[in-house]
């Protein structure tokens, strides 16, 4: 055997116990089950997602006909709790905690509206719950509120905390999602309450709530309120993107009228 032999014999060797060394370090972290950390971002994507809307799949009912209802409301309750602090929630800015917190409060409305869409639940409880989390300060919380109220039936406090706190509110995204849960007060007399309402916000309301309800102001002029509003316009400034609007639904009412 030559030197040449000898030199080889060595390096293979060394090689294969290499190979051996390493070949444990590599298989604990192919096998590994730890989870990487999350950055804040990514939590909320997570939390941000809603929930799929499902249709109603059966017959309304009258109670709390299952434990998983007080399951979610304890949930919500326990959330809500999480505002004095102490829960774990990002705190890498000043309102990365609200914001995080707002959006496991919507994420757990929703939750809880999509389960009485499918079991045809409605109770007192659940439609407190609604009306409670409507009045949050928090624009999300308050549009999963407006979705969990639409699954119950309307309630006289309902109608008051939508006006209250939506239509009398700051914030113009849930403009829409009230005035379509507004349509289900149907009678005279909760009509007249909306108008007024209507017709308060646009005269001093916040400019942009006033812009998102004049547009959509056609659902609610008939027999009855155009001339109400009608004279609302004439108050409206000059110019006004609100006045425009209000006036095409005012302009569009007489059309279909006309035939």
């Amino acid at each position: 055997m030559n030197v040449r032999h000898v030199v080889l014999i060595l390096l293979v060797a060394v090689a294969g116990s290499w190979v051996v060394w390493r070949l444990p370090e590599e298989a604990r972290n192919e096998n590994s089950t730890a989870t990487p950390r999350r950055s804040v971002n990514q939590a909320h994507v997570i939390i941000d997602s809603k929930p799929s809307r499902s249709p109603a799949a059966a017959t309304p009912t009258s109670g709390l006909a299952s434990p998983q209802a007080h399951v979610y409301i304890a949930k919500l309750h326990s959330l809500e709790a999480c505002v004095d602090g102490g829960c774990d929630f990002p705190q890498t800015d000043p309102r990365s905690y609200g914001f995080a917190l707002g959006r496991a409060l919507q994420g757990e409305l929703f939750k809880l509206a999509d389960w009485c869409r499918q079991q045809g639940i409605t109770d007192r409880e659940i439609g407190e719950t609604a009306v409670h989390f409507l009045q949050s300060e928090n624009g999300h919380v308050q549009e999963a509120a407006l979705d969990l109220m639409s699954t119950q039936p309307p309630r006289a406090e309902n109608l008051q905390t939508i006006l209250n706190n939506v239509i009398g509110g700051y914030d113009s995204r849930l403009i829409e999602f009230a005035l379509l849960e507004l349509e289900r007060y149907d009678s005279p007399s909760d009509r007249a309450v909306i108008d007024e309402a209507l017709a308060e916000a646009l005269l001093t309301g916040a400019p942009f709530v006033a812009r998102e309800i004049s547009g959509h102001l056609a659902d609610f002029i008939d027999d009855q309120s155009y001339s109400y509003f009608s004279t609302i316009l004439d108050r409206l400034p000059e110019n006004s993107v609100y006045r425009t609007q209000l006036e095409a639904s005012l302009s569009d009412f007489r059309r279909r009228k006309s035939g």
